[in-house]
């Protein structure tokens, strides 16, 4: 989840450059967000929790590509929504990596109580 991290503290501070698209993206990592908080609360062992990620999250994570996508070229690069869309465009790979393993994410205390 580092890597969800990383790319949700690029949308927020994108938050003052275009705030309807910063609060898309927000919104749907705050989703991957609610759905790790679940799996924590379901105290679900390792193979449970990749179950349950492969079946909640994943289609977040490929609304969130397809978004993505479909506005990282109608941005300007040097604009803070493109720096945060390419950011995580770029480490695409990495931001779905949690959902490979059912470890235990940590960081989930850090975003999950904010709501966007």
């Amino acid at each position: 989840m580092l890597a969800v991290t990383a790319a949700a503290d690029r949308f927020e501070e994108a938050l003052s450059n275009d705030k309807n698209r910063a609060e898309i993206a927000m919104k749907l990592i705050q989703e991957l967000y609610h759905i790790e908080r679940q799996a924590k609360e379901a105290n679900l062992d390792a193979a449970q929790r990749k179950a349950f990620r492969i079946e909640k999250a994943l289609p977040v994570y490929n609304l969130l590509g397809k978004w993505i996508s479909q506005n990282l070229e109608k941005t300007l690069p040097k604009s803070a929504i493109g720096k945060a869309l390419r950011y995580t465009f770029e480490r695409w790979d990495q931001l779905g990596n949690y959902m490979l393993d059912g470890l235990s994410s940590r960081l989930i205390g850090r975003r999950s109580a904010i709501i966007w």
